[in-house]
């Protein structure tokens, strides 16, 4: 099953590469707009793409904590000298 789920993958990839040979992607979000339509031709990359997105949103929601964290932290040791 695993051969069979990268070699649906790598040839979803091959005939998107040629669909979109002379496009210029600048964001992921680009990319997920142009396959939306197609889902039912390309659900592994449209899932992967998907993907993409969620963990650029996820890690750049814990970047913040932390940093906000970080930021407090550093307030209450200045604070208390």
């Amino acid at each position: 099953m695993k051969a069979d789920f990268c070699s649906l993958c790598i040839n979803e990839i091959e005939v998107l590469r040629r669909m979109f040979k002379n496009s210029k992607f600048k964001r992921i979000f680009d990319v997920h707009v142009e396959l939306l339509p197609m889902k039912h031709a390309f659900p592994i990359t449209l899932s992967l793409v998907i993907a993409a997105i969620t963990i650029l949103v996820s890690s750049t929601t814990y970047e913040r904590k932390f940093s906000k964290m970080k930021l407090t932290k550093t307030t209450k040791i200045i604070d208390f000298y």
